[in-house]
């Protein structure tokens, strides 16, 4: 429900009642990450481990609290330990994935690949499998009723509210340092990952996809959706909402709410798609356990945004590639925020400092300064990434989609 500060204070309650509850260490750990407090995070899990030395799910959580070095060969040889033995599927990827880290952090390449892979296909015997037909064909939909007439038109109930601001894009692509860089000015509010536009989507599927938007539906989708950001924040000018996935529902999102702001970042299509494969994202992606399944989804992705570019009004969305920003934050942060209509504020330069939750993978990331060792990834798993390849033709460091 997102409601973790009340989350925190009632495992912090019940660690004084039960100092080696499992679930509530890990419930504390969890809770750690996402607030920034890896110092706390690390304990919480040290604790589990001094109980039980081969708590996969502690061994596994702990590498996700600072880089691992070779000096944590005691962790390793847990971990590998406890692989060994007869474990839950589940739990049998989440060490996996845990190891691959491990051994990434060492630079250890071959050896984190092999525990990726063997995450990702144990990962495939409890998720659901991707299905690239019928992505193909909500694609067709999209593409063919969302034309430039329908996404330049004045829909009638539509809100002309400027709150919102859409950070959108593939998983891992730049989405978290962005919305980081944003959220630090003190007009802005990062509401994190928000499933609302997807699950109305879902329930209004056959006139979302067919672009049959009466007024009562377009207002009744505006409504709902500024209900949920006013219920992060009264006063921010901007509230971000950065779920990757949005970037399937812009036709909608702008007929609704035609003064929403849209952030697209991009990154090389196969340092995006490698940490998808090495990431345990939830059961809802269900190409990302699998090389050829995510090269297939990236392209699915890539002619649709195409396709945006084409219809949408060129003031709508500001696209933001990850190797430019790193190279030039101030430029870019300068950018971002003039985009959506601020004042600049110089704490946008000093976004990992700014005290907020991240409840995602990049949690640990985006609470360093800027570094520029994610570029080129991929070259160190070339051997082993071969479904993925093809992709750089898609890349250009200065590719036409950055001409808006």
């Amino acid at each position: 429900m997102r409601r973790l500060d009340e989350a925190k204070g009632l495992v912090d309650q019940l660690i004084v009642q039960a100092p080696n509850q499992s679930e509530a260490r890990t419930a504390e750990a969890e809770i750690a990450l996402d607030f920034g407090d890896f110092d706390r995070a690390q304990s919480a899990y040290h604790t589990l481990l001094q109980h039980n030395p081969h708590d996969s799910a502690a061994l596994a959580g702990f590498a996700k609290t600072r880089k691992m070095t070779l000096d944590d060969h005691e962790w390793l040889e847990r971990a590998r330990h406890c692989l060994q033995q007869p474990l839950p599927v589940k739990k049998r990827a989440e060490l996996s994935y845990a190891l691959g880290k491990y051994h990434t952090d060492i630079a250890d390449y071959a050896n984190a690949f092999h525990y990726y892979q063997q995450a990702n296909q144990a990962k495939q015997l409890f998720t659901p499998a991707y299905d690239p037909a019928n992505q193909e064909k909500i694609l067709a939909f999209l593409t063919t009723h969302y034309t430039r007439a329908v996404c330049h038109q004045s829909w009638p109930g539509c809100v002309d509210s400027k709150r919102p601001l859409l950070i959108v894009g593939m998983p891992r692509s730049g989405t978290s340092l962005t919305e980081q860089i944003l959220a630090s000015h003190p007009d802005v509010v990062g509401a994190g990952e928000l499933s609302d536009w997807s699950t109305l989507a879902e329930r209004h599927k056959q006139a979302v996809l067919r672009a049959q938007l009466d007024p009562a539906l377009v207002q009744s989708l505006a409504d709902h959706y500024l209900d949920t950001l006013h219920q992060f924040d009264q006063t921010a000018l901007r509230v971000i909402d950065k779920m990757p996935g949005n970037y399937q529902n812009l036709g909608l999102i702008h007929a609704v709410l035609p003064n929403a702001k849209f952030i697209h970042t991009l990154r090389n299509p196969l340092d995006t798609c490698l940490s998808i494969y090495f990431q345990n994202f939830n059961t809802g992606h269900t190409y990302a356990k699998d090389l050829d399944d995510i090269a297939h989804y990236y392209r699915q992705y890539h002619r649709l945004m195409e396709h945006w570019r084409q219809v949408l009004p060129e003031d709508a969305m500001l696209e933001v590639r990850y190797e430019e920003l790193v190279e030039d934050p101030e430029t870019w942060s300068r950018r971002l925020i003039d985009f959506i209509g601020l004042e600049w504020d110089d704490n946008c330069l000093n976004f990992h400092q700014t005290e907020r939750r991240v409840g995602t993978a990049s949690n640990w990331q985006v609470r360093q300064p800027i570094y520029k060792t994610s570029k080129d990834r991929w070259r160190n798993y070339e051997p082993w990434i071969g479904p993925l390849l093809p992709l750089l033709e898609l890349y250009s460091p200065m590719g036409d989609e950055m001409s808006r």
